[in-house]
């Protein structure tokens, strides 16, 4: 297969999902929604596809490789109990640099820019293009997002936005997509651009779902990455929080079913060759160049003490310790993470002192242009304002400004 990349899992489970301000699942001023997370188990070692990341874990990890290798995880054990606590790091990673310069690419469990110095990929999930709702992302939010430090910034889109076929199709929807590509990657940072939301029924519900769907989530990236291929800093993370599928599907694609719609699924193995196909080779979360991305939520809903963590939910939860070994072989990022309480900054200092310990990336969540929410690190946006942090974003302005 194109590339010669090896696609592994490490741990599986149901993706976390993000209710919406009307009580159903969608974006805007939004709480995280309950996660349920399945004991990990083994996944088959690919040939030729992006990276399997765990499904409903919290961390993320991604990984690339050189032209005609792949990465061989070892699959993780089944389940973990050791805490992941800072306390927990096995090792300080070594110094890793927030500035680099185009193109990157990966080797073992680090990324590195075109001058071969490995870096950092640090910064925050600006949400709001998956459902079309672009309140206040301008090029000034963005510059905010610059100012505090990001050299990353996670960037979920919608299919049903994009594919003219689609009932949902918004002909204007590529122009601010490329627009925010254009404001991210015009001050140096890093667009990953994420397949957050779709449907897997003709003119079906817009969402959050279990699986991308065939052939609309193939298409959907043959697009983008014939879109954005010749820009070095876009990246691409091939699909959301799959949960709930067999490993050959989530692989190769197949009939699926979510509650009782049955589907046919698009499978990693699909999308990594579709944007290789078109002669892409950006980093792919999830491919060659790999990378593999984890979530990480302990209070998904609200903090204590209506929060369900079976451990200290300050803490980053027990399952980021199986993420630890792997990372030695591949590069790892936290995609998401989050609290559910701006004024409290605790649970986003240890998750980031824990990534980074061990060299991992990171993206907070959230970053949406609005004020309101419980999840917000930032206390004022859009026209003039200065986008002083929360409480709960102070700890992501210090790692961000830290060391270069």
């Amino acid at each position: 297969m194109r590339g010669g990349v090896g696609l592994t899992s490490w741990g599986r489970g149901r993706g976390a999902r993000r209710r919406g301000a009307d009580g159903g699942w969608g974006t805007g001023r939004a709480g995280r929604g309950r996660r349920h997370r399945r004991t990990p188990k083994p996944a088959p070692d690919l040939e030729g596809g992006a990276s399997r990341d765990p499904r409903c874990a919290a961390a993320v990890a991604t990984a690339t490789t050189t032209a005609g290798q792949g990465p061989r995880a070892a699959a993780s054990s089944h389940g973990t109990s050791a805490a992941a606590g800072p306390s927990a790091a096995v090792a300080t990673a070594p110094s890793l640099s927030r500035t680099f310069v185009a193109p990157l690419h990966t080797s073992g469990n680090r990324i590195y820019d075109a001058t071969n110095k490995p870096i950092l990929l640090s910064g925050i999930f600006r949400n709001g293009l998956e459902g079309n709702d672009t309140t206040n992302l301008t090029d000034d939010d963005i510059g905010h997002a610059k100012r505090w430090g990001a050299n990353l910034i996670r960037l979920p889109l919608g299919e049903q936005l994009w594919l003219a076929n689609s009932c949902n199709f918004d002909p204007s929807y590529a122009s601010k997509v490329d627009n925010a590509v254009s404001w991210i990657t015009g001050r140096g940072m890093v667009a990953l651009l994420d397949l957050h939301y779709n449907t897997i029924v003709p003119c079906g519900h817009v969402g959050l779902h279990e699986m991308a769907d065939a052939p609309n989530s193939i298409n959907f990236w043959e697009q983008v990455a014939a879109r954005y291929k010749s820009n070095p800093l876009v990246a691409f993370d091939l699909y959301n929080e799959p949960n709930n599928i067999p490993d050959s599907v989530w692989l190769n694609g197949g009939q699926a079913s979510e509650g009782r719609t049955v589907f046919n699924a698009a499978g990693m193995q699909q999308m990594y060759d579709a944007i290789r196909g078109q002669g892409a080779n950006n980093l792919v979360f999830a491919g060659s160049n790999i990378v593999y991305p984890v979530h990480a939520y302990t209070c998904p809903h609200a903090p204590p003490p209506n929060c369900e963590s079976p451990t200290d939910p300050y803490q980053p939860p027990p399952y980021l310790s199986q993420w630890i070994t792997p990372s030695q072989s591949v590069p790892v990022v936290l995609t998401e993470f989050g609290w559910p309480d701006p004024n409290d900054g605790r649970y986003n200092a240890n998750i980031i002192n824990f990534a980074q310990s061990h060299g991992w990336g990171w993206a907070v969540f959230e970053w949406n242009g609005r004020t309101g929410s419980e999840w917000d690190l930032v206390k004022n946006v859009g026209p003039g304002a200065a986008y002083d942090p929360t409480p709960s974003g102070m700890p992501v302005v210090a790692a961000l400004q830290g060391n270069p």
